[in-house]
């Protein structure tokens, strides 16, 4: 895919990308429409425009459908679940075969099948390095009762290309799988609702899909943010020059971005990924733990409630989630005012000594979710499942 926009701005590159296209070749729109924007955000009286254009340009450029993704870190930890968004985007952009969405691949993460076209969340991410065709044969062995139609996104690697070669190869001895460009694939797809030979949701869950996509990797995130915790609460309780800079020199602020399994992996790396970076201020302080410290107890909370089994998406519903389930286990209260005052960031941070509090309150309490949830001795060997996003 290339950016539809390119039609108007950048028509000889556009040009060069159909002239050099080869007979395997299947253009399809990479990101949000017209250009790199989510339109859940837009006003409403202008995202019906955007879309139109979109569809106007996305016809021009020879791309059918397109990756119309909607992410909000503050508030979603996968794809934003907005069902008004949706069948907006569904409406304006009926014309094409479909749309997907989704960097990171999961059978829980929404799809919306009904309605004039399809919107699929990627469901498995083909990594370089990993036996995607077994991971593929997983999920056929978790989903026994439902056709399958799975779309998967390919991680951004150097050597995915070689990957993805030769899956397709080892897939040409599966007589159960076809793969299929994202034309043929959707038209396919709209054929099958068609007929009624596929359900909403479109992906079956159970015990083994829960125990794969959910409970697995949530055990064994609870140690990674055990100790995480801990650091994080002795980082707090520094000398606040001390503290001000380790903020700034360690991945903290990065932490976002990073599945915890990943962060957790490499801790040199990530403790040093901004060595030598100005240290912040006073004023900037509370804002910077704050973030920190908010980011890495949603995602204790997040494997502490997916241990269970229970699928996390939305900030709210999660620490709802975790309250209700957790109650028992631990003192839920510092993971709820770090999430209150989360909510209420933008009339002000809390006095950095409130959230030096919260993080040594949740640095006493994780290891209760750990010792409650997590994974037994016979576990220690996690192969970092599900694959890392793209």
């Amino acid at each position: 895919g290339f950016l539809p926009l390119m039609v108007q701005l950048a028509p000889g590159m556009y040009e060069y990308y159909h002239e050099t296209r080869g007979p395997g070749d299947v253009f399809w729109g990479p990101s949000s429409g017209a250009s790199y924007t989510y339109s859940f955000l837009w006003p409403e009286e202008h995202v019906g425009l955007y879309l139109d254009e979109t569809r106007q340009l996305l016809d021009q450029s020879g791309q059918n459908g397109c990756n119309m993704v909607n992410w909000y870190l503050q508030d979603w930890w996968r794809e934003v679940e907005d069902e008004a968004a949706i069948a907006r985007e569904k409406k304006h952009l009926a014309s094409g075969p479909g749309l997907v969405c989704g960097l990171g691949g999961s059978p829980y993460a929404r799809s919306y099948v009904a309605g004039p076209i399809p919107k699929l969340h990627s469901v498995h991410i083909a990594n370089a390095g990993r036996d995607n065709v077994e991971d593929i044969a997983r999920f056929i062995r978790e989903c026994p009762t439902r056709p399958l139609f799975m779309f998967l996104f390919a991680q951004i690697a150097e050597d995915v290309w070689e990957q993805v070669a030769s899956d397709i190869d080892a897939l040409d001895e599966r007589p159960d799988v076809e793969v299929m460009g994202m034309d043929r694939f959707f038209l396919t797809l709209q054929d099958a609702i068609g007929r009624d030979l596929v359900d909403d949701p479109l992906y079956e869950t159970n015990d083994a899909t829960a125990e794969t996509w959910l409970k697995q990797p949530g055990r064994h995130r609870l140690p990674i943010a055990e100790k995480m915790c801990d650091e994080l609460a002795a980082m707090a309780g520094a000398d606040p020059v001390d503290r001000r800079k380790h903020i700034a020199d360690a991945g903290w602020t990065d932490l976002v971005s990073r599945e915890l399994e990943g962060v957790g992996g490499d801790r040199e790396k990530f403790l040093t990924l901004f060595e030598g970076r100005p240290g912040l201020t006073e004023v900037e302080e509370a804002d910077a733990l704050l973030y920190v410290a908010f980011t890495l107890a949603w995602a204790t909370v997040r494997a502490a409630i997916e241990a269970q089994g229970i699928y996390a998406n939305h900030r709210t519903q999660c620490i709802e989630d975790f309250s209700r389930t957790c109650g028992d286990i631990c003192d839920t209260t510092p993971f709820e005012k770090l999430f209150d005052a989360w909510e209420r960031w933008e009339s002000g941070a809390p006095e950095i000594g409130e959230v030096v509090a919260w993080c040594r309150g949740i640095a006493v309490e994780t290891p209760k979710l750990r010792d409650a949830l997590g994974p037994d001795e016979s576990e220690e060997e996690f192969s970092g499942w599900p694959p890392r996003t793209i």
